[in-house]
């Protein structure tokens, strides 16, 4: 299976909403970022989007409480191999202070590929 990638013109849209929410992809037994929006970028305080990106597709954890990240990665990883919901309450790191984050996820199917959306 291939990285899903939208139409400039729908990608655009996604990273243009001021809505906090991601789109990503479960390929090859890991999550792949396939958008992010302005409004995620703002809450999580990132000003440079290829940062953004980057630290969702390497390390999504870096400014998580290290008391929440087991809970969030197991969540995670029900979300994607048993399909559940995700609904998930947990700190963050922003700008030197922790925020309190209450993400909710649903699968989606674009074009046949299954993708799941989060919304925070």
């Amino acid at each position: 299976m291939e990285r899903y990638s939208y139409e400039a013109q729908e990608f655009a849209l996604i990273e243009n909403s001021s809505l906090p929410f991601a789109v990503y992809q479960f390929l090859n037994k890991r999550v792949v970022t396939i958008a992010l929006s302005a409004g995620f970028c703002k809450l999580f305080g990132f000003t440079d989007r290829a940062e953004a990106y980057s630290v969702m597709d390497n390390d999504m954890y870096r400014d998580a409480h290290p008391d929440d990240i087991a809970r969030i990665a197991s969540a995670a990883v029900h979300f994607a191999v048993d399909e559940v919901p995700y609904d998930v309450v947990y700190r963050t790191k922003v700008d030197g202070t922790y925020r309190i984050i209450h993400a909710r996820g649903e699968h989606t199917y674009k074009d046949g590929v299954r993708l799941a959306v989060v919304w925070y």
